[in-house]
């Protein structure tokens, strides 16, 4: 498909100098040359436009992020840290990283283990790979088209393939990492915690999916109403849903008032679920599924990252620092709303029960979710000590503006349609 746009382009000019050609020695036109090169025109300059579009309007250029959260106890984001500016020099603070992480996986959450994984890293112009091992050894790959899943890269800043030894014959990862988006640090600000472009992430949270979610230990739910959307449309829902988020945030990083923002954000939950009781249906499984995820990404990440000052012991103050430069306004849809509900509710689980035992329940009840463990935490009498709160009318304008679907789907199209003919 990459090569359409030229073959096209060539054809185009074929037809247009027989024209020409047929013109000046016959002196008059021909229309077997004409339409064709008509209706080469259309695709020819259709396909221009989308290369420009995306050029001039989504491709990463590179910024410099300065950013960063700071407290009596830490210093998160990129301005705590030197930038890689090459990928060789990022694969190999990832890959020190990655060793890290397999050395304590485990402790992030019981039984869980990448163990004998491996993760390539693939430049998406596929013209450099990494092959990055369980205990953070890696090596650069001379035939880069030997990669597994190597021909399926479309060429956008990040792509990630799942790899089972009975299809790939190795049991890991494939990451699609990008120069250009390493370079544009303000374009990547939801990974400014961790003081680099990092997909690190990504290796954490769909590792999780593939060797804990996807293992003996997790009961499989029922997928029947599960539907991932945004429902950007139901406003009320959002509305309920983002406040929610900020109360589990409010209550993370006041510890006086913590028990009083978690009673106001169960009240919130229960509303929306007794309001909203088919959305809920089909978002609860990502609730599930999706926010114990994001927990551990987050969780695991943070220490992993900064390993000198956040540990086992105090990695819940450093998740409620990251948590001042969330905007829940941000996180808008309601399936996307589920990944922060369990990162928030699953940091103060740990905090307000014992850590070990709320996640065997939630992998043996395919039906609980971190939020539900939140509400069992308090009686009834508890809950209505407090009134739900009133969510402001600014706060619910303020919804209204990341609501801008046109343009994110305008986006999306063009930019899949580049990545597919060049």
């Amino acid at each position: 498909m990459e090569y359409i746009f030229w073959v096209l382009l060539s054809l185009f000019f074929v037809f247009l100098g027989l024209s020409v050609y047929a013109k000046r020695t016959a002196g008059k036109t021909k229309f077997r040359y004409v339409i064709p090169m008509v209706v080469f025109t259309l695709p020819v300059l259709l396909l221009s436009g989308i290369y420009v579009y995306y050029h001039t309007q989504l491709k990463p250029r590179p910024t410099t992020s300065a950013f960063l959260l700071e407290n009596e106890e830490f210093r998160i984001g990129h301005g705590t840290k030197p930038q890689p500016a090459t990928l060789d020099d990022y694969v190999q603070q990832t890959a020190s990283q990655i060793g890290k992480f397999n050395k304590r996986a485990e402790s992030f959450w019981p039984g869980t283990s990448f163990d004998g994984a491996v993760v390539y890293f693939i430049s998406n112009d596929r013209k450099n790979a990494w092959k990055v091992e369980y205990d953070g050894s890696y090596t650069k790959e001379e035939n880069v088209k030997s990669v597994p899943r190597h021909g399926s890269v479309l060429g956008y800043e990040m792509e990630f393939f799942p790899l089972r030894v009975e299809i790939d014959g190795v049991k890991g990862m494939v990451i699609v990492i990008s120069q250009d988006a390493l370079l544009d640090q303000k374009s990547y600000e939801k990974y400014t915690h961790l003081g680099t472009y990092d997909p690190l992430l990504t290796y954490i949270h769909e590792g999780f999916h593939l060797f804990a979610q996807d293992g003996d230990r997790w009961e499989n739910a029922d997928v029947s109403t599960a539907i991932r959307e945004n429902a950007l449309d139901n406003l009320e829902a959002r509305k309920l849903r983002t406040y929610t988020l900020k109360l589990l945030s409010r209550a993370l990083q006041d510890e006086e008032n913590r028990d009083l923002y978690m009673k106001q954000a169960v009240k919130l939950h229960q509303e929306y679920k007794t309001t909203f009781v088919k959305e809920y249906e089909r978002v609860r499984y990502f609730e599930r599924i999706e926010g114990t995820a994001s927990y551990y990404e987050v969780v695991a990440s943070l220490q992993v990252s900064y390993p000198e000052t956040i540990h086992e012991t105090n990695y819940a103050k450093a998740v409620a620092l990251w948590s001042t430069h969330r905007r829940p306004e941000e996180v808008l849809g309601a399936s996307h709303e589920a990944y922060e509900l369990g990162i928030l509710a699953g940091v103060l689980l740990d905090l307000k029960s014992d850590p070990s035992e709320w996640k065997e329940k939630i992998e043996r009840d395919p039906e609980t979710t971190p939020m539900d463990l939140i509400e069992g935490l308090y009686t009834k009498e508890e809950l209505d000590e407090v009134d739900v709160p009133e969510i402001s009318e600014e706060f619910a304008l303020s919804l209204l503006e990341p609501i801008d679907r046109g343009q994110a789907v305008k986006n999306n199209l063009l930019g899949f349609l580049y990545h597919v003919f060049f």
